[in-house]
């Protein structure tokens, strides 16, 4: 039996019996296994093999040196891959910490959200339409989840904010549910564009979601932390 089969039956005897001895006493507490805890572990099996190889050498035909440099340099390069992504960890943990501190300042403000569709639960809904002096008149055409169009406002050209209040176009009131609200801008009577409105809501929360953060408005609907684009002064909520 040479030297290095020699040393790893005596490390594998030594482990077996440090493993027994560690199975004794965890069987009262089961530990926590990490990639640090474990990376201690094998480094100490590590140590224990290379003495052991080195006391069970043949004297006249001595293990090369470069093999020690070898796997030295092998442990260390699985110490350090552990090392940086325990680091990695960490960063990331700290950087979506500071997305949370920073998306709980919302909580109680007005947002601006690209919005296809806009849940009406009763309670008026803000939104805005960018004026323009190109144009002569806008409307806001509000469409139900077919496309088709349940209502029609008028709105006041130099407001950028406006107020939905569910009223249809027969003086009546739409049921709850999601619509579109599409701006018609128009010149000489023509409509020359079109362009979804963008919603106006006051956050209630913030949630972590496998998709991102969304934030739950008053009107009970979610929308993408990515779709804000803007946060307005509360007195922008009423519009016209």
């Amino acid at each position: 039996m040479d030297a290095l089969s020699t040393a790893q039956n005596a490390a594998n005897s030594t482990s077996r019996g440090a493993t027994s001895g560690s199975n004794n006493a965890n069987s009262l507490n089961p530990p926590t296994k990490s990639a640090a805890g474990s990376l201690a572990a094998d480094f100490n099996n590590f140590l224990t093999l290379l003495t052991t190889q080195l006391k069970a050498q043949d004297p006249l035909s001595p293990v090369e040196s470069t093999q020690f440099v070898e796997q030295l340099a092998s442990f260390s390069s699985v110490e350090q891959q552990i090392q940086t992504n325990t680091k990695l960890d960490a960063i990331a943990s700290a950087l979506g910490q500071g997305d949370l501190n920073s998306i709980a300042q919302w909580v109680g403000k007005t947002v601006e959200t690209r919005a296809d569709q806009i849940r009406f639960s009763g309670e008026p809904i803000s939104f805005s339409a960018p004026n323009s002096s190109v144009y002569d008149s806008v409307t806001a055409a509000i469409k139900n989840v077919e496309g088709n169009v349940v209502g029609r406002i008028d709105l006041e050209k130099n407001d950028a904010t406006h107020s939905w209040r569910g009223e249809d176009g027969n003086g009546g009131r739409v049921l709850n549910g999601d619509y579109t609200i599409e701006l018609e801008y128009r010149r000489d009577g023509d409509v020359v564009q079109s362009a979804v409105a963008s919603q106006n809501g006051l956050v209630e929360e913030a949630r972590l979601t496998a998709d991102g953060w969304r934030l739950k408005l008053s009107d009970g609907g979610l929308v993408s932390v990515a779709n804000v684009t803007a946060i307005l002064p509360n007195q922008m909520t009423v519009g016209k």
